[in-house]
């Protein structure tokens, strides 16, 4: 793991505990639509370590990609399958139709990367790392977290 990895981490937890907070005070002021995307704390907790980890992994493959090591990139696209697999759930659970079209366009990618990095063409997996990298950042650049309501 590169230092920058372990300088990014404490800026991440400190970046989601500032979001777990807005989304508590949020959901405890205000009026919000009764239609709004919601999910319980338990699964917002549990959706936030999935994003640590899968973050780690990520980046874990994207340098075994840079690194020709196709039998790294996939192992690490096979640990991140249940993780995205979970979130998948969890968009469907807190009923977020633009979260979830890119979670399943996320799945995809993830799926294209598995399959190209077991045939072991150290190009290819590389282009399928950096598209799958590309459908994690159009789900997090579309802020989904600001749509959830977080019950009890």
């Amino acid at each position: 793991m590169s230092s920058s990895n372990v300088i990014d981490r404490p800026l991440r937890i400190g970046l989601l505990a500032v979001t777990v907070i807005g989304l508590t005070l949020a959901s405890r002021g205000g009026a919000q639509a009764t239609d709004a995307p919601s999910v319980t704390r338990a699964a917002h907790a549990a959706h936030l370590d999935r994003m640590l980890r899968a973050e780690d992994l990520k980046q874990a493959l994207l340098e075994a990609a840079d690194a020709n090591q196709t039998n790294l990139v996939l192992q690490n696209a096979r640990r991140l399958k249940p993780l995205v697999t979970a979130e998948h759930i969890y968009w469907t659970n807190a009923g977020d139709a633009r979260a979830l079209t890119l979670s399943h366009q996320n799945q995809q990618a993830l799926d294209q990367l598995i399959a190209t990095a077991a045939q072991g063409n150290a190009d290819r997996a590389y282009n399928s790392a950096l598209a799958f990298a590309a459908s994690c950042s159009a789900c997090h650049d579309n802020h989904p977290e600001q749509r959830v309501r977080i019950r009890n």
